[in-house]
């Protein structure tokens, strides 16, 4: 048995799944993973944003108890949870702030950067939006870019942060259902997915030589632009794997559940990769042959305009040939193996797809729980009885300053 107060969780509700982590914090402030369990989300949610409160509860509930199960531990006592958020309610944009350093001799410190970045938060404040996460992208210390200003000395201390934001009424939705699953004395801290997403399955050595992540979800996309050490861009596009699902079912008339598992079951992907030129559906007696390379077509045009989409919205403002560790992919689109030669053919640069990071259980090795793998790696960042946390020296310090701490 694990002691309850050290335990914290980690929560998804994607389109397609919602998924529940639970793990263990250890002496070094890290966490270790003691359970899990996702149960399909059965239209509950669409789009990342919960559509049917009553079910998504039902299925967050069965998700928690088959996650305690594997845990063997009672959730009562629960430190954290964070919740991977996405959805139409989410923005984000830079915005840049500048103190003057007044230490002794004019050696930054921690609270310098904390404060810049705070003055940062506070010119971003806008009435009925709420900032749910801080990434600090780059400092200037007198007109001079530096990685880290921490001791060394200067005037003026200029920040570049990326805020993402979301609107309130529909980030509320979320703490909703994980109060009425139970959770109503517990914190809950929102963290964008696709920021989750780059603690669960980018490593140091990516982060320090920038990157563009895609998460391909079933319902939504989410994109990520990491230049010189800092994230510059993010997003959420609306789109995602159900909407292919749903260009193969009425492009060659099939039931939308048959095309949705031609992804799921990796049904159109082994058979591109073996070369095969029909995929047999039963109907009753019968057998129908559908042509590979239809499918293939058709799920390209799409995936094709999802990534030029994205492609577009942040190639007029940065140079992405210099991107070292070139494009990443994750989430369940990334299982259909096309979708790097699409990538790669829009943005002209090589990319490959990634799985969350030293996962205890195999079964998460897959680029399907990246972000919620992530999710729960940052709660001991949300505990603020840990040594040495503070609200701004959380989650986006690391990710700004290369990976995990």
């Amino acid at each position: 048995m694990f002691s309850n107060q050290n335990i914290v969780c980690a929560v998804e509700f994607g389109t397609s799944k919602i998924s529940v982590l639970i793990g263990e914090l250890t002496a070094k402030n890290k966490v270790e993973l003691i359970g899990s369990g996702a149960v399909a989300s059965g239209n509950a949610v669409v789009k990342g944003e919960i559509s049917d409160m009553k079910r998504a509860v039902e299925v967050l509930r069965k998700a928690f108890d088959i996650a305690e199960k594997k845990a063997d531990c009672n959730l009562s006592d629960c430190r954290v949870i964070t919740v991977a958020v996405t959805g139409g309610g989410i923005t984000s944009h830079q915005e840049t702030a500048r103190i003057t350093v007044n230490t002794p001799n004019g050696i930054v410190t921690e609270n310098e950067k904390r404060t810049v970045t705070e003055a940062a938060r506070n010119l971003a404040l806008t009435n009925g939006r709420e900032i749910i996460n801080l990434c600090p992208s780059s400092f200037t210390l007198d007109q001079r870019r530096v990685i880290e200003p921490c001791g060394q000395s200067g005037k003026y201390l200029e920040a570049d942060v990326h805020v993402v934001s979301a609107n309130s009424r529909r980030l509320n939705p979320f703490v909703q259902a994980l109060h009425e699953a139970g959770f109503e004395d517990v914190s809950i801290e929102p963290v964008f997915s696709i920021l989750a997403g780059v603690s669960g399955a980018v490593d140091n050595n990516e982060q320090e030589n920038g990157f563009i992540l895609l998460d391909i979800g079933a319902g939504t996309t989410e994109y990520l632009l990491n230049v010189d050490g800092g994230v510059r861009e993010s997003g959420v596009i609306r789109v995602g794997m159900e909407h292919a699902a749903n260009d193969l079912a009425i492009g060659l008339d099939l039931p939308i559940d048959t095309c949705r598992n031609f992804f799921s079951a990796g049904i159109l992907a082994s058979a591109i990769r073996d070369h095969q030129e029909f995929i047999e559906i039963p109907r009753g007696r019968y057998t129908r042959k559908i042509p590979v390379s239809s499918c293939e077509t058709i799920v390209e045009l799409r995936l094709r305009e999802l990534i030029d989409m994205i492609r577009r919205k942040i190639s007029d403002k940065h140079n992405l040939n210099t991107l070292g560790a070139g494009g990443l992919l994750t989430g369940g689109g990334a299982l259909y193996a096309p979708v790097k030669d699409i990538f790669t053919s829009v943005f002209d640069i090589p990319c490959r797809t990634v799985m969350p990071l030293n996962p205890k259980y195999k079964s998460l090795a897959d680029p399907r729980f990246s972000v919620i793998w992530g999710a729960l790696q940052i709660a001991p960042d949300f505990v603020d009885e840990l040594p040495g946390n503070t609200m701004l020296s959380k989650l986006f310090n690391r990710i700004k300053f290369g990976g995990r701490a």
